[in-house]
This record gives C-alpha cells, structure tokens and sequence, in this order.
C-alpha cells in the first residue's frame, strides 16, 4: 500500500521515472496502467486514485520490480494463473505422453 510520506508520480510521470531508471526506453503509459490494473507475473503495481489521475510512487515502482525479480514470487491475484488442480492435471498427462 502506497504510505502518504511516498513520492507519488502520475502514470505519465511514472513511465518516465521507469525509463530514466532502467537506461532504456520507457514503458508505455498504458503499459504502466496495465501493471496498475492488472499486473504483471502476478504481481500489481500499487496505485491509487488522487483525484482525477491515478498515482502510483518511486517506492511502489521500486516495490514491484523487486516482486517481479524474485525469483519464487506468488501471485496477488490473478484470475489467469493456473490453479494447481491443473498443473497436477497437467503433469499426469505428459507422464502418460499426452
């Protein structure tokens, strides 16, 4: 959760910040809303609404990409992450050579 005291960026602001970071190119906005929205490996980028434009900080950017890095990270929440009925599922049948 994003603490008042945090360096809060628009998502404009945000992509920059990523950018400017990572010496590459930066993410597109809608990138970043995705990251916001719906996540990526799992993992959801904090961010709230202020008003009109939905915020997000440098702590919270620096906080996801380290959720993202780790190797072993669970998943929040996501409704496409496999449920491991079907990984067993899975597994069973290339045992069996499907």
């Amino acid at each position: 959760m994003i603490s008042p005291k945090e360096s809060f960026l628009s998502l404009d602001k945000a992509s920059e910040y990523i950018g400017s970071i990572n010496g590459g190119t930066p993410p597109s906005v809608l990138t970043v809303r995705r990251w916001c929205r719906t996540g990526f490996r799992g993992v959801i980028l904090e961010s709230e609404k202020r008003g009109n434009p939905r915020v997000t900080s440098r702590e919270a950017i620096a906080r996801f990409f380290d959720r993202i890095s780790t190797p072993l990270s669970v998943p929040q929440s996501s409704a496409c992450a496999p449920s491991i009925e079907s990984l067993e599922a899975e597994q069973q049948l290339i045992a069996m050579g499907w």
